[in-house]
């Protein structure tokens, strides 16, 4: 179970290797990935605000790996 207000680091993860593939099948645009899509992309099984929370630090890390502001 997820404590309130700790992010999920196994799924911040899985979002940030979702967002790799994402960039390797197509031109994209991160902020384009939605936590819904992701929510749908994983299956429907993880709650929204928990993607929500991980999604956000998930693009923050994937900005940072490759140097990319905001």
């Amino acid at each position: 179970m997820i404590m309130e207000n700790k992010i999920n680091e196994e799924l911040v993860e899985k979002i940030k290797e979702f967002i790799d593939m994402e960039g390797r099948s197509c031109s994209m645009d991160i902020d384009g990935i939605t936590p819904e899509y992701v929510q749908r992309m994983l299956g429907g099984t993880v709650p929204l605000e928990e993607i929500e929370a991980a999604l956000k630090v998930a693009k923050e890390r994937w900005r940072e790996s490759y140097g990319i502001g905001r």
